[in-house]
């Protein structure tokens, strides 16, 4: 593509989206680029040649990132879910929605959850002392 600058015309270099992969989908392409060749795999994903060849020549470590990132993934998402109670129980539909176990459940009752409100509400009410 060319601009023209006072009288010259200077060539302009267009950008260039630049995508990320995961390591999954590295790999898929790299099976693929195994069974039917790697100008195939590129035309097919629409994937440059060099990057499926540099692909494959990493596949061990791709293999390693592979792995790491779904241990990563699910050992984030391992904690304890706190209990969803209403502040009153009065029998209703939401009542029910909410409600936990006891063996689940860090508080055993209303009167505990009330507590930690009211404790969260006066901290808050000291921050807005203090601006």
């Amino acid at each position: 593509m060319n601009t023209v600058i006072g009288n010259k015309a200077v060539k302009v270099r267009s950008c260039v989206q630049r995508t990320s992969y995961k390591a999954s989908e590295k790999l898929a392409v790299i099976q693929e680029a195994k069974k039917i060749g790697v100008l195939a795999a590129s035309r097919r994903f629409n994937i440059n040649q060099s990057m499926i060849s540099r692909w494959k020549n990493n596949e061990k470590n791709t293999l390693i990132l592979n792995q790491v990132t779904d241990t990563l993934v699910l050992e984030e998402f391992r904690f304890t879910q706190l209990p969803k109670k209403s502040l009153l129980d009065d029998g209703t539909e939401d009542d029910l929605l909410y409600s936990s176990d006891k063996e689940n459940s860090e508080i055993d009752n209303n009167e505990d959850l009330l507590k930690i409100v009211e404790k969260d509400s006066l901290s808050a009410n000291e921050l807005e002392l203090e601006d």
